[in-house]
């Protein structure tokens, strides 16, 4: 279920999902309004998990690894 809503998370970040419209102002207000509902979504998943992993996934630390 995390990894769902993470991904849908990080689709709303994605520019391919932001619909193209003629005009500047409109536009404007698609790019404005998708910004807000990720922000709004981070907040609201935040509440009830962590979502670090969303920012960047750092990769494991290796015990083993001689010189890395």
């Amino acid at each position: 279920m995390k990894d769902f809503l993470l991904e849908k998370l990080s689709e709303l970040k994605n520019i391919d999902n932001v619909q193209r419209f003629k005009t500047e102002k409109s536009q404007i207000v698609e790019i404005d309004s998708q910004q807000k509902a990720y922000n709004k979504l981070k907040e609201i998943l935040g509440d009830i998990m962590t979502i670090d992993e969303i920012n960047e996934k750092k990769p494991e630390k290796d015990e083993y690894g001689v010189g890395l």
